[in-house]
């Protein structure tokens, strides 16, 4: 008897501990049309390709570029010194000027917008391809 007396109180307590409401929550999986939604936000968040490098429209970054003294524009050489706007010099057989204030590139007196970093430079000559000098 006193085996029972003693063993009753412990099932009533392991009874009432299970039958004790629980507090968690499971989130319900993911609905079929909410699973094309993951693939668009992992596109929406990939980063996008810069279409100039890094290069900006910035006079300081203009100034950075005239920093340099020689460039490759393909397969022509240009080379630069410092002046008041910017710096100038030569593109192949052309003279060129970066004018940093007014964020143009000049070849030969024609000027076209352009965009600058530390180590290039970008402009695209009217009617013509995309010319990019980089540092040597």
């Amino acid at each position: 008897m006193r085996a029972l007396i003693v063993f009753l109180p412990l099932v009533a307590i392991a009874c009432a501990a299970e039958s004790a409401p629980s507090n968690r929550t499971s989130a319900a999986p993911p609905a079929a049309a909410d699973a094309g939604n993951a693939d668009a936000d992992a596109q929406a968040a990939a980063p996008v390709a810069d279409p100039n490098d890094g290069r900006q429209e910035d006079p300081a970054a203009c100034y950075a570029a005239c920093a340099n003294t020689s460039f490759t524009c393909g397969d022509i050489a240009a080379t630069v010194a410092f002046e008041q706007t910017g710096c100038s010099g030569t593109i192949g057989t052309s003279t060129l000027q970066l004018d940093c204030g007014a964020k143009k590139v000049c070849v030969d007196g024609t000027c076209v917008a352009a965009t600058f970093d530390a180590f290039s430079f970008a402009y695209t000559p009217a009617g013509g391809a995309k010319v990019i000098c980089r540092r040597d």
